[in-house]
Formats: structure tokens, sequence, C-alpha cells
């Protein structure tokens, strides 16, 4: 199975072994991972965000930073070691569905190793039978990490993108983004958040 071999071989740094869940992951998956020219293209009409021009470093001080667009609101809550991310004003979803442009990034830092978190994690979309559209191994700041896209939730927002980052026994980084229309263009844009993701002591 392929994800168990490059679980095996490539996330050794993350921390990651060949797991139960991980075979189960595969097993589930209706095809192979879509490389991405591989991807769909969004139906005409559909709505994209707009071209980001400029970034900004955002750091949750002595947890984690990351590079994110100019004008994205932010919210820390550094008890938690997590932080919040969107690219509207969190006052206006009070009441109100979220837009098809609407992006929303959770980054939290997990006391937890990789090994049993990453496993417990990947457990749960296998149980709610969450379709993986595409799972590969990616670096984030010159570490191995696992990247998951899982689509059609039955949620607010209908599709995800998750990034383990593994830092052995000090911790285990989940980098979740949240968004509703398909398009190659927000996918680069989301994996060029998570890929700048790093730890701050």
């Amino acid at each position: 199975m392929r994800i168990r071999q490059w679980m095996v071989c490539g996330l050794m740094g993350l921390g990651l072994s060949a797991s139960v869940s991980s075979m189960a992951l595969a097993q589930s998956s209706q095809s192979e991972p879509l490389p991405a020219s591989g991807q769909e293209v969004p139906a005409e009409g559909e709505a994209t965000p707009i071209p980001v021009e400029s970034f900004q470093t955002y750091t949750l001080p002595d947890n984690f930073s990351l590079d994110i667009p100019e004008g994205w609101s932010t919210e820390s809550l550094a008890t938690e070691r997590r932080a919040v991310i969107t690219n509207y004003s969190p006052d206006r979803l009070e009441g109100n569905a979220a837009q098809l442009t609407d992006i929303k990034t959770e980054v939290t830092l997990v006391d937890e190793h990789p090994d049993s978190f990453v496993d417990r994690e990947i457990t749960a979309i296998i149980d709610q039978a969450y379709p993986v559209r595409r799972y590969t191994s990616v670096e984030v700041n010159e570490r191995t990490a696992l990247r998951l896209w899982v689509s059609d939730l039955p949620q607010e927002y209908a599709n995800q993108i998750i990034t383990f980052v593994g830092y052995g026994d000090y911790g285990t980084a989940m980098i979740v983004s949240y968004y509703n229309t398909f398009s190659i263009e927000t996918d680069i844009l989301i994996e060029q958040i998570h890929d700048s993701f790093e730890l701050v002591f």
C-alpha cells in the first residue's frame, strides 16, 4: 500500500510509523491520490478568492508563526496554543452562513507525540467516512509533514486541507483550513500558508 510505504520511509522525521488507521485510510480511498494537475477545475460562475499580493508574518508568541495574507483577521488563544485566521471579519458570521469565498484556518500546537495524535485524528476521519481527495507527504520548514485534502463534508465548510507537523516529544502542530469553493488557486494559497509554519521559542 502506497501510504504505508511513504509513511514508513518518508515520515520518520515526523515520528510517524505505519499504523492500522494509516492503512485503513489507504483502503478507504476510492482512487489513488490526485496530482495537482489532475484536480477538477471549478465550474464556470463559481466564486474564487481574490488573488493575494502581499503577506505578513503572524506570530503567537512562544508558540508558532506563519505567513498570512495582509488584511486577514486573527484571533489568538495563547493559553490553548491556538490561533484562528480568516479572510473575513469573524463578526460578520454572527447569525450568517459562511460565503463561498470564505477561508478559515485553525492552527493548534498540541502537547502530544505525533505517533499517537496523528493516528487518532486519521482514525476519526475514517470513522466519519469523510472522502479523502488526496494525501501526501510535504515539507514544512525542512520537516516532513503529512497533508490531507478532505472534501464533501456535511458542515458549514465543505472542504478541508489538514497538515500535521511532528516535533517528536515536543508535540504536534495541526493546521486545518476550511473553505467551500474548490479552485487550484485556493489550494495553492492555503498550502502556502501551511508551508510557512514555524515554531517560535
